[in-house]
């Protein structure tokens, strides 16, 4: 483990003659911490009182068209 975390290397795990799995260096994380989204939100450009009412009209659209599929699939 050394090796991979130091050293950048790979390690293939083989179970006869093929390789199942393979072990290497994590690389960091992209995105960004949900913990700071409140934050980041309160801080952005805010919504006009039309713009709020809009985006739930679309938000609930959505919704509805994802409840549409999921029923299609039962």
């Amino acid at each position: 483990m050394s090796q991979v975390q130091y050293k950048g290397m790979v390690l293939d795990i083989v179970r006869g003659k093929r390789i199942v799995a393979r072990i290497s260096p994590a690389r960091q994380a992209d995105g960004f911490p949900i913990q700071q989204l409140d934050d980041l939100l309160g801080k952005g450009p805010q919504l006009s009182a039309a713009d709020k009412l809009l985006m739930a009209s679309d938000v609930r659209a959505v919704r509805e068209q994802l409840r549409t599929k999921a029923d299609l699939r039962t």
